[in-house]
């Protein structure tokens, strides 16, 4: 009833009007109905002039594209629950590591990136550390988000075999085993793939290992950025691979480590239209050095919400921060 007076308002205040109502033929079939009303005056008389169109069969496939839709909306829903759980939850990683933070944020509902936090044995007494890894796959929504399920699969195998004792080695491992899993024929390989950075920190030693492929190390120290790059090539197929660079960086109390992927950086700011780079987040990172780290966290979200402002974001975000 509302949207019939709303109709009449309209047409007293000499206002076409558009409106769709519902008939029914005799043998009870719905047929919908697009009436336009346009308000005509005539001397001092005032008429009305009426085009009927039958859009039944619009309104039928209008029905059916909001009912794929709803499937798919719910389909994308299920796939963030079952992503979630193959995420380290709070409780995991602050068991492992206390003083950290993680900010994931993907572009659409499910994401290309992915992290993960374990322990792993290294060493002739096998003793047990903490290993975390930020990753960037190919892509993002849906086909990004199944690589990643993938490949996090993947790392998490190379973490509990016997025969891969350092991160370089785990990275070598992923590829062997992604490329096996995408190639099809001789002549074919899918290309795709995942960059990433795996540390892992010896707490006795003072040492941290870290390989990369084609993802920074970065370390916070006294106001200053301390970087070791990873490899430039990324973790699948290649046409000529080198086994991936390990390296062995000391550590001092009071050392942030940052990994992450280049989501941050490749975002473009509302106002200014340029992407925020590398500078932009290595003074972010040295802007918050002696905060607590959920203070962190907070401070670059907050950083990336400003810069962005009202624009799409370019790329799915993830960044670990740790404190020594």
């Amino acid at each position: 009833m509302k949207e019939v007076d709303k109709a009449f308002k309209k047409l007293l205040s000499m206002q076409p009007v558009q409106t769709q109502v519902i008939n029914y033929t005799k043998s009870g079939e719905e047929v919908w109905i697009q009436m336009n009303i346009d308000p005509v005056v005539e001397g001092n008389e005032i008429k009305y002039i009426a085009v009927e169109q039958d859009i039944t069969e619009r309104v039928q496939k209008e029905d059916i594209i909001l009912e794929q839709t709803a499937d798919i909306v719910q389909s994308i829903n299920y796939s963030l629950r079952i992503q979630k759980a193959t995420l380290p939850d709070y409780r995991h990683r602050t068991n492992i590591i206390k003083d950290s933070f993680v900010i994931n944020q993907p572009k659409e509902v499910v994401s290309g990136d992915f992290f993960l936090v374990e322990e792993v044995r290294i060493g002739d007494d096998q003793k047990r550390v903490p290993a975390f890894v930020v990753a960037d796959c190919t892509g993002h929504g849906i086909p990004g988000a199944m690589l990643s399920l993938l490949c996090s699969s993947m790392l998490k195998q190379a973490m509990t075999d016997p025969d891969v004792k350092t991160p370089g080695e785990a990275l070598d491992f992923a590829r062997t085993e992604l490329q096996k899993f995408f190639k099809t024929k001789d002549e074919y390989n899918l290309q795709d793939g995942m960059d990433a950075a795996f540390c892992v920190v010896d707490y006795e030693s003072m040492h941290l290992l870290y390989a990369g492929a084609n993802l920074p190390l970065w370390i916070l120290r006294d106001q200053k950025i301390i970087e070791v790059k990873g490899d430039k090539q990324h973790v699948g197929f290649n046409d000529s691979p080198m086994p991936f660079s390990d390296h062995v960086v000391d550590i001092k109390s009071g050392d942030q480590i940052f990994i992450f992927t280049d989501g941050f950086i490749d975002q473009f700011g509302e106002k200014s239209g340029k992407r925020f780079m590398k500078k932009g987040l290595k003074n972010l990172f040295i802007s918050i050095e002696t905060l607590p780290s959920d203070e962190q966290e907070k401070a670059i979200n907050h950083a990336f919400k400003a810069w962005k402002g009202d624009n799409p974001q370019t790329d799915d975000v993830c960044i670990m921060g740790i404190k020594i």
